[in-house]
């Protein structure tokens, strides 16, 4: 089965700069159904949520130059104020990641 795919234009240029997969009602909804069916367990494993938040803002964080880029492309916003949003994020996972 190929999967279908649409543009993400850059608003600054008007230019397509990458192709994001699309997404059938059926593949949402088992989506949200696996969500829902996972946070049963995950809202009651405190140490887990931490652990995963501090996780992603070390990864995030290691990708910091390369999401600030996405981020401009598909928002027209200038580079150094993407970089601010993706370095807020990081600071943000950390703190509830550290939250008692």
């Amino acid at each position: 089965m190929q999967q279908m795919t649409f543009g993400v234009v850059d608003p600054r240029t008007g230019d397509e700069f990458a192709r994001a997969p699309e997404c059938s009602p059926t593949q949402l909804d088992a989506a949200f159904d696996a969500a829902a069916a996972a946070f049963a367990s995950w809202r009651l494993d405190e140490s887990a949520r931490c652990a995963a938040m501090l996780a992603a803002a070390d990864l995030i964080e290691a990708h910091t130059d390369e999401l600030a880029a996405l981020l401009a492309a598909e928002s027209g916003k200038p580079v150094a104020m993407a970089s601010g949003e993706v370095s807020i994020s990081v600071a943000w996972l950390r703190y509830y990641g550290t939250v008692d």
